[in-house]
């Protein structure tokens, strides 16, 4: 079997069964300490202060001038909280949480051992796989997380944060839930089925669209953003983003009968528009970008042209998600 046939294979897979993806591009850092939950209310845009035990937040964190640092994904156990974030960043996380410590704050970060591993299973189908590792997760919320057992739990991620069931589980019992499920049926994906999942779903990524480059609401993270909360880092300039409405830049979607590379220069009416941030091609879709272009050019169906890497290709505006799929249920459907 080539290796294109065995793409197309998982890729119908996480539309018709289950795929299992080892994400070990995400990084979870464990804080302690009573005070954890409010230092990460005070740094970040969402409010975290008085999530219960097993509940789950996506939160931003920004810097002064409201650009992103990262998108983070809080599980909040019983004595623990556990941070999920991209590899590439999380050091900086850290450091970014430890400077904005007060002295008097009771709070203790862990990266290091004992290691936990994130494994995403995707398609119509998981949620009966999953369900044996807990009867409770195929009735789960988005934000809940449901326990395996003292080092595993099972957490349902939602956009902007990620997509489909994520197990966060020590290395040993990763690798035990991942043969299970293949022996359920499962079929083992790859990083770039999730990148294309993800691409379709229109989720930004860290390094692509969750850079310092952009500020939460121009990359789509206004599920992470509560608006009524206090002071926070950035926060007097995303709200007033937010309520002036004036963004120099969103993210969007497009769609081309070539690649568009990472890097491609877009424009309209022969002048610079926006940047392509991510690239990838759906088997069922064709290619697909996500970039960041001015909001006067982002209506749908609007046809932008590219110089640079890629000149004289058409790109049209999608909007995203450009695939709807429901991946909890044993239905599927495509926009």
């Amino acid at each position: 079997m080539s290796q294109q046939t065995q793409s197309d294979n998982m890729y119908n897979l996480s539309n018709t069964g289950c795929v299992v993806i080892n994400c070990d591009f995400i990084s979870t850092i464990q804080a302690s300490g009573k005070d954890r939950l409010d230092l990460l209310h005070r740094l970040s845009t969402n409010n975290t202060i008085n999530l219960s035990p097993f509940e789950t937040q996506s939160t931003t964190l920004t810097n002064a001038i409201g650009r992103i640092i990262d998108l983070l994904y809080i599980v909040n156990l019983d004595d623990i909280t556990l941070i999920a974030s991209n590899k590439t960043t999380s050091e900086s996380v850290v450091q970014w949480i430890k400077r904005h410590t007060f002295f008097q704050d009771e709070v203790s970060l862990q990266t290091s051992e004992p290691t936990l591993c994130h494994t995403c299973f995707v398609g119509p189908t998981a949620h009966t796989i999953v369900s044996k590792l807990n009867p409770k997760a195929s009735n789960m919320s988005h934000n809940q997380a449901l326990p395996i057992s003292e080092t595993a739990w099972i957490v349902k991620m939602k956009p902007p944060s990620g997509i489909g069931y994520h197990i966060i589980a020590d290395t040993k019992t990763s690798q035990e839930i991942t043969i299970t499920a293949i022996n359920q049926g499962a079929v083992s994906g790859n990083k770039t089925l999730y990148e294309t999942l993800r691409v379709e779903a229109g989720l930004p990524s860290a390094g692509s669209e969750i850079t310092s480059d952009y500020n939460p609401l121009e990359a789509g993270l206004r599920e992470s953003i509560c608006f009524q909360k206090g002071c926070y880092t950035g926060q007097e300039i995303i709200a007033r983003l937010d309520s002036q409405g004036k963004l120099a830049k969103t993210l969007t979607g497009l769609r081309s009968e070539s690649q568009l590379p990472v890097g491609t220069i877009l424009q309209f009416n022969d002048k610079n528009c926006g940047t392509v941030t991510s690239s990838s091609l759906s088997p069922e879709l064709g290619w697909l970008s996500l970039a960041f272009i001015k909001p006067s050019v982002s209506k749908p169906t609007t046809k932008l042209t590219t110089r640079g890497m890629t000149n004289n290709v058409s790109a049209i505006v999608t909007n995203l998600p450009f695939k709807h799929t429901i991946i909890y249920s044993n239905q599927t459907s495509c926009v």
